[in-house]
């Protein structure tokens, strides 16, 4: 009888190609967050950034965690940024039930991750875009079951063709709602009907802006003080001027192209705004210090 050293072994030989480190990795992780974003109780996503930080190129990384966002995080994200800016406070559970199809438990965990996610895209923003674009082969067997995608397919579009429709809006919502049924969150299976090897998508998408990034990664830290220390009164994006605020839940790509003027922030009002923001958050915290009985040092 064979050992499964052996066994595995043999597989390797006969899959060189898909069996390399990098494509586990990134396979893992596209996993752990697809099963999540089926049964957001379990608690694979925590896991599964640390998939992502071992794989080698920094192109990998960076694409395959931009197309993540757009698929598995960005939607709820952006629900739970208007729920609070309507609310002013943390969703009730049955809120959350309803728009987030998750558990009120599970939102901690996902307002970290959202946080987590960003932070690691503009860590890997700047090697990604000196280092060369990996080259993937598919292997041999794989080609008997799907054609061979042509190098001239624009993957950037057939990706975001095959995505959830975040980016839709005005009457062209009202019409979509009208004429098909609501789509659920988790419902990502599309995506893989183009029998496109997640590598090959995800070397040819294109990068995500780094101003942009970092101005997400400052409205989910919003959005974590919010969630984790029961922050009230708190209009999250009414922190960011409009000039931001219009690039926010669409992709990832262009941010500010059009302003030569550039972000004015030296707004007394918005100043005013945030500088609340910030007092609310601190008393907040501070509230959730334990108190202890006068003469226990």
């Amino acid at each position: 009888h064979s050992t499964l050293i052996e066994i595995l072994d043999h597989v390797r030989r006969c899959f060189p190609n898909c069996l390399d480190s990098d494509i586990l990795l990134i396979n893992c992780f596209w996993e752990l967050l697809r099963q999540w974003n089926s049964q957001p109780l379990i608690h694979t996503v925590e896991m599964s950034l640390e998939y992502l930080e071992k794989v080698s190129s920094s192109v990998l990384k960076h694409n395959v965690a931009t197309m993540a966002w757009r698929l598995f995080v960005q939607k709820r994200f952006e629900i739970l940024c208007n729920l609070i800016e309507k609310m002013g406070k943390k969703p009730k559970d049955r809120v959350i039930r309803k728009e987030l199809e998750m558990d009120e438990n599970i939102l901690e965990q996902f307002s970290n991750f959202s946080c987590d996610l960003l932070d690691f895209m503009i860590r890997t923003s700047a090697s990604s875009e000196t280092e060369a674009l990996p080259l993937y082969t598919m292997d041999d067997w794989w080609n008997s079951f799907n054609s061979s995608p042509s190098y001239n397919t624009n993957y950037n579009e057939e990706f975001f063709r095959y995505n959830l429709p975040t980016t839709t809006t005005g009457n062209k919502v009202k019409q979509q709602q009208q004429q098909q049924p609501q789509q659920s969150l988790s419902n990502e299976s599309s995506l893989y009907s183009l029998n496109i090897p997640l590598a090959v998508m995800a070397i040819h998408q294109k990068m995500a802006n780094i101003d942009l990034l970092i101005e997400y990664y400052h409205l989910a830290q919003c959005i974590q003080f919010v969630i984790i220390f029961s922050v009230r009164n708190v209009r999250p994006l009414s922190l960011f001027p409009s000039s931001i605020r219009a690039y926010f839940f669409k992709d990832l790509v262009s941010f500010l192209d059009n302003n030569n003027d550039g972000i004015i922030l030296n707004d007394p009002v918005l100043m005013e705004i945030r500088r609340k923001f910030l007092m609310n958050t601190i008393t907040s915290i501070v509230q959730t210090i334990p108190s202890y009985r006068s003469g226990i040092f």
